[in-house]
């Protein structure tokens, strides 16, 4: 018989880690806010994910002037539905004026805009300067608002037979495939 040797401290976490975390992000007293956001063209054109490189953030208030995110700079966001439970989170709290706002602006680089579809097929986005979202049932902001944002988006979720789409390439890409213009000669 052989003795192997086990040390259970390695598999195991430090007592009260978890406490003391959750103890620090209390002490921090950092709220965040969750918004839902939607574009209604996109839902109809079928997108479930985009990539989109961003240069500027800008929050519209409801009267129409633009706030922009100072400390945002250029990010490349991978945005999915809130299907898939994914979001973006902002890192610091956001200063904005004391009003209603409606939309959120991206404003796109134009480099590497990239649409998936429900079917899983991909385009590329061109001359597309910058991309609306409405915030669902909007953001009132008071004069002591200083918050962390949680932004949801809604984009169509993908059909589930799309994931069978590569195992069907795969068979069609081995079968021999002749022109018609070919097979005309054989008859």
């Amino acid at each position: 018989m052989k003795n192997t040797k086990f040390y259970p401290t390695l598999w195991q976490p430090l007592p009260y880690e978890l406490f003391d975390n959750n103890w620090k992000y209390k002490q921090a007293k950092v709220t965040s806010t969750e918004l839902i956001l939607k574009n209604d063209d996109i839902l109809e054109k079928g997108i479930s994910e985009m990539t989109i490189e961003v240069t500027k953030l800008a929050f519209i208030h409801a009267t129409g002037q633009e706030h922009q995110i100072s400390d945002f700079t250029n990010q490349q966001l991978q945005l999915k539905g809130d299907h898939t439970g994914l979001f973006i989170k902002s890192k610091n709290a956001l200063m904005l004026k004391e009003g209603r706002y409606k939309t959120i602006r991206f404003y796109l680089n134009g480099k590497i805009d990239e649409a998936v579809y429900v079917d899983r097929s991909c385009e590329t986005i061109h001359n597309v300067n910058y991309l609306d979202f409405q915030i669902e049932n909007g953001l009132n902001v008071s004069s002591d608002f200083s918050s962390q944002v949680i932004l949801r988006f809604q984009l169509n979720p993908n059909k589930w037979w799309s994931y069978f789409y590569p195992i069907k390439d795969f068979f069609e890409k081995h079968l021999v495939k002749t022109k018609r213009m070919a097979n005309s000669f054989y008859s």
